[in-house]
């Protein structure tokens, strides 16, 4: 197929996930409102689902219905990039937003999170993601499948210790529901044909963009800047994690700084047990070259973000605004790590 038309079908696959994205999270929470299950244990599985489901579609679809060599590579860079974007350009957007509504006059400096639920979060990240990187540097798959069941044990854990936690959404925080006629009430039967239609939107292009991305990658070969892992570490999570987090900025400048701040560190916490566990189960799991770099960067920024929480016993929005660098550092080290 010609290359020109490879690179549209990738641009518009881009588009579909991304919009499905969008719809999949507005009708989620749009069905734990209708159940008035917005909060507590049952509320805060569903906003999970909502917003972790949509990471798993394509390593899944990269290891099991398209599986290749190449596309092993995309789907191990859909897994790394994960935490990858939201370690560095998660926590830049949100440093951001803080000091730019703040500067507005429309919220205060100062971040008014939970800071012993977002410690303990990223303390949770820490350790999990540090055995995930460990088992990639593992020859043999049993100790490998071994760090996953404790990765999905600590996982469980983190959901009995923190799951119950949920703040309250205030109902003018949330968008209205895509399918439902304007001016009519909200129906389940509106909110479940949204559900089903955009997962099987997001299904479908999460397919075209590992099959579009797969012979983009084949241009350059493996060891190439357009590798498919290198592709996947920078466009999978960008269709991800940008369009579930479109609500950062309503609710920081709500004042919901928790709820805002939590939704990415527990994203964290999925990406490195449950993510990873299925790239370990799926895929030899092995990093080298590029895959080091992209792995090891959440650790330090992690680290760094931990630090600065235990020292000042508060969120520094500088210290968020600088972790934006490190997406830089990879880019810069992209091109030189073969």
């Amino acid at each position: 197929m010609d290359i020109s038309i490879m690179i549209i079908l990738f641009i518009l696959s881009l588009g579909l996930i991304a919009i499905s994205c969008i719809f999949f999270n507005n009708a989620m929470n749009w069905l734990g409102k209708t159940f008035e299950l917005e909060g507590g244990t049952t509320g805060s599985i569903l906003s999970i689902i909502g917003t972790s489901l949509p990471q798993v579609i394509i390593p899944f679809i990269a290891f099991t219905f398209l599986r290749g060599v190449e596309t092993i590579q995309i789907g191990l860079g859909a897994i790394l990039g994960a935490p990858f974007v939201l370690s560095t350009l998660g926590f830049f957007i949100t440093g951001y937003l803080v000091l730019s509504l703040a500067k507005k006059g429309e919220r205060e400096k100062e971040v008014d999170a939970d800071f012993l639920l977002i410690s303990r979060d990223i303390k949770f990240f820490l350790i999990s993601y540090t055995f995930a990187i460990f088992a990639g540097f593992l020859a043999d798959k049993v100790p490998q499948i071994f760090i996953g069941l404790v990765l999905i044990t600590i996982y469980g854990y983190y959901l009995y210790r923190n799951v119950v936690y949920e703040e309250m959404v205030p109902e003018e925080l949330y968008t209205p529901l895509y399918f439902a006629a304007r001016g009519e009430d909200v129906t389940l039967g509106s909110i479940l044909f949204q559900l089903i239609t955009s997962l099987i939107a997001l299904i479908g292009g999460a397919g075209f963009f590992v099959h579009t991305l797969k012979e983009i990658s084949l241009l350059g070969g493996a060891q190439s800047a357009l590798s498919g892992l290198i592709l996947a570490v920078i466009f999978a999570p960008l269709v991800i994690e940008i369009p579930s987090k479109l609500n950062l900025m309503e609710r920081l400048k709500a004042g919901k700084d928790t709820l805002a701040i939590g939704e990415i560190t527990s994203s964290l916490i999925f990406q490195s047990c449950v993510l990873v566990t299925l790239g370990i189960l799926f895929s030899p799991w092995k990093l080298e070259g590029p895959a080091i770099l992209v792995g090891c960067i959440p650790i330090v920024s992690a680290t760094i973000f931990y630090i600065s929480l235990t020292m000042q016993e508060k969120i520094n929005p500088y210290i968020l605004l600088a972790n934006g660098g490190f997406y830089l550092v990879f880019i810069l080290g992209a091109f030189c790590i073969r």
